[in-house]
């Protein structure tokens, strides 16, 4: 690396930076895949719920 930063100096840049882009540009990137994910899966339970609501409907017409 550079001279004049001692060893501990460039892990701990190395790490800041890293801490900096992972805040900075993934983060969010997961905020909008969870919610998405998130979303899904509500609407699966919703398909769920609704089909077994019909097919509790049509054993009791049975």
């Amino acid at each position: 690396m550079l001279d004049w930063i001692p060893a501990w100096g460039s892990a701990a840049l190395i790490s800041m930076a890293t801490t900096i882009f992972t805040g900075r540009y993934i983060s969010p990137l997961l905020g909008v895949r969870n919610r998405r994910f998130q979303t899904k899966m509500q609407a699966q339970e919703k398909i769920t719920t609704n089909a077994l609501s019909i097919l509790t409907a049509v054993i009791k017409l049975r």
